[in-house]
């Protein structure tokens, strides 16, 4: 039975311009909502623990805890939500690093927005369905 409530997105990016892009792109889509932004890595701990999205679209570089270290303590932490990772660094150690941390997906920034919001829709029904299977 196909789940009917829309798949909730945290966005987590120090740049207010891509945060924007990000949420202009999923707007467009009836099935995905943005609950929440963050633009650090403590500020991503708090917004994960209020609102417990399904998708977190994580920056890996930001002032302050960077999203890696936020993704390491909630994964610790057992966070169910599906992190995809949206940075500008094609470094294979950074992508390495991020897929060990326990990031789901790792997209570059410059790719087409097709792909990014393909990426989206998939992480974002990947967590909500671990969400219902959770709360069962």
């Amino acid at each position: 039975m196909p789940h009917t409530d829309p798949c909730r997105i945290l966005v987590v990016d120090d740049h207010p311009l891509i945060r924007k892009g990000v949420r202009q792109l999923i707007e467009l889509e009836d099935d995905l909502v943005i609950i929440g932004e963050a633009e650090d890595g403590q500020q991503t701990l708090d917004q994960v623990a209020a609102l417990m999205p399904d998708l977190i679209i994580l920056d890996l570089n930001m002032s302050g805890m960077s999203g890696l270290e936020a993704l390491r303590i909630l994964r610790a932490q057992q966070t169910i939500a599906h992190v995809l990772i949206l940075t500008i660094s094609d470094a294979p150690e950074d992508m390495q690093a991020a897929l060990a941390a326990g990031a789901d997906d790792y997209l570059v920034k410059d790719n087409d927005p097709e792909l990014l919001l393909s990426a989206i829709k998939t992480g974002a029904q990947r967590g909500r369905e671990r969400r219902h299977h959770q709360q069962k």
